[in-house]
């Protein structure tokens, strides 16, 4: 969808539909077989950001909406890049509100102290040129900071040295066993999980656990080795 910044574009183009960042994401994984063309780096899920465009800022979409953004929003960080060799160009924070359908991005300038996050531009859905260097071109001066990088949810962290009192979600042969977590016992046809208990928003995620096999039984393989169809994450 890039042609001079990834993953942003010219002005020249236009959006047919509101963005879909997670979208946008798989198809810069995919997009090219050689590791170096890839840039789904470049769309970063950040979870929920305290935003804060008011009245005082005064600014509206070309469709004459007030923008007007108060509390916490799902956000995006985006990477536009050169397209002849991969470098940023620059970076912008991303939501929307589709109770309005607005968008906003705001630049990422946190080293600028007196302008930090106050350039943003904004956009009805389906209308309106995308961000494109130079940045400040055509941004709207916030009065305020649009964002704070302290009011950001951070990613949930939970660990777990004792499945006793674990607040887990258990299915099938699933249960606590001297401290550990046991899926499935030796037994045929068992089946078993475990789910954290709230639902979580994933854009990446890094996880470290040791599990143990005993008494392997069932249907062997082709070398003689017994044991269970297998183990996903």
């Amino acid at each position: 969808m890039a042609r001079s910044n990834r993953p942003g574009v010219e002005n020249t183009q236009r959006c047919v539909a509101r963005l879909d960042w997670g979208v946008v994401k798989e198809r810069l994984a995919s997009n090219a077989s050689d590791p170096k063309y890839r840039y789904e780096s470049s769309v970063e899920d950040v979870g929920l950001m305290n935003w804060s465009i008011d009245d005082a800022d005064g600014i509206y979409t070309d469709g004459q909406k007030a923008v007007l953004f108060e509390g916490m929003y799902p956000t995006w960080l985006i990477t536009a890049r050169n397209e002849n060799n991969g470098n940023a160009i620059f970076q912008y924070y991303y939501t929307q509100d589709p109770s309005t359908q607005v968008e906003v991005w705001v630049l990422n300038n946190p080293e600028d102290q007196d302008n930090a996050f106050r350039y943003a531009f904004v956009r009805d859905y389906s209308t309106g040129p995308w961000p494109a260097p130079p940045i400040r071109r055509g941004a709207r001066f916030l009065a305020s900071p649009a964002i704070s990088l302290g009011g950001t949810t951070p990613p949930e962290r939970f660990r777990y040295s004792n499945f006793d009192s674990a607040s887990l979600n258990l299915l099938g042969s699933a249960a606590p066993l001297e401290g550990r977590l046991r899926l499935t016992p030796a037994a045929p046809d068992s089946r078993g999980a475990a789910w954290y208990s709230t639902k979580q928003r994933v854009g990446a995620f890094v996880t470290t656990f040791q599990f143990q096999i005993t008494s392997l039984g069932g249907i062997r393989d082709s070398d003689g080795n017994a044991g269970a169809d297998g183990l996903p994450l």
